[in-house]
């Protein structure tokens, strides 16, 4: 994927994820167009429970991105209060029915639904957030066509640097099930070193002092320490709408170049 998409500059602030992004729609929107004219109309399903501002800005932009390249997307909303037998009835449906192409379950959902479940529920060919154990297993494999997507965002504008990932020692701060243990994995499966820390013991990283990249994620209000940091590590930082604003990762010394994704 990223041999097709134009090399950035390996500046270590230059990481235009806008611009990669724009070069993968189109080649999407050529992709889509040549299915539509065999008379296959891609189609993608978000399913939102309950009311979260945070999530319909999530849905406003992957409408808005579906529909740039020429994929219909609906968006189905059910009550907060549904049943998790309901909501297996309402993905087996979509799993189901030819017309759909890819089902999106909206997190978070209320306590009493059983997330891991549910995302399980979604066929692993309609899986297009790569949340399925399915697809996170498969990394493992070496199989990355498909995985977590934030996970494989943040490796694939690692690789826009032009850093070779053969042999390269990254620290993940941050080892959820689906953006830090998935980088890691991700990373190893290009053949480089990825180890995930839990981002709540940021000392952990007195045992990874000499990597040389540091993705860090939010979600920790403590923050890098420059002994933790070997002299020249680049660090890069992924965010979701709800910590945009937090500079937990800032460190205290300029060891650690520092770059938002």
């Amino acid at each position: 994927m990223s041999a097709q998409i134009k090399t950035l500059s390996n500046d270590y602030r230059d990481i235009n994820g806008r611009e990669v992004a724009a070069q993968m729609h189109a080649r999407t929107a050529e992709e889509v167009a040549s299915l539509v004219a065999v008379g296959w109309q891609p189609r993608l399903v978000s399913i939102r429970v309950g009311v979260d501002p945070a999530v319909d800005l999530y849905i406003r932009n992957q409408e808005r991105a579906a529909r740039k390249v020429g994929i219909e997307f609906e968006c189905r909303n059910v009550s907060a209060g549904i049943s998790e037998r309901e909501l297996r009835a309402t993905i087996t449906s979509l799993n189901t029915d030819p017309r759909v192409t890819g089902v999106i379950l909206q997190r978070p959902v209320p306590d009493h639904l059983p997330i891991e479940q549910l995302q399980s529920a979604i066929h692993p060919l309609k899986d297009v957030e790569g949340m399925h154990p399915a697809s996170i297993g498969n990394i493992v494999y070496q199989n990355i066509d498909l995985a977590p997507c934030t996970a494989m965002a943040a490796v694939e504008l690692l690789k826009q640097t032009r850093v070779s990932l053969k042999g390269l020692e990254v620290t993940v701060i941050g080892h959820s099930e689906i953006v830090g243990k998935p980088i890691a994995f991700l990373l190893m499966a290009e053949g480089g070193n990825g180890n995930g820390l839990p981002s709540y013991d940021a000392r952990s990283c007195d045992s990874y002092s000499t990597r040389r990249r540091c993705f860090c994620g939010g979600g920790s209000a403590r923050p890098l320490k420059g002994r933790y940091v070997k002299a020249g590590c680049r660090g890069y930082r992924y965010w979701n709408q709800s910590n945009r604003r937090r500079q937990w990762c800032q460190p205290s010394s300029r060891r650690l170049r520092l770059c938002d994704l």
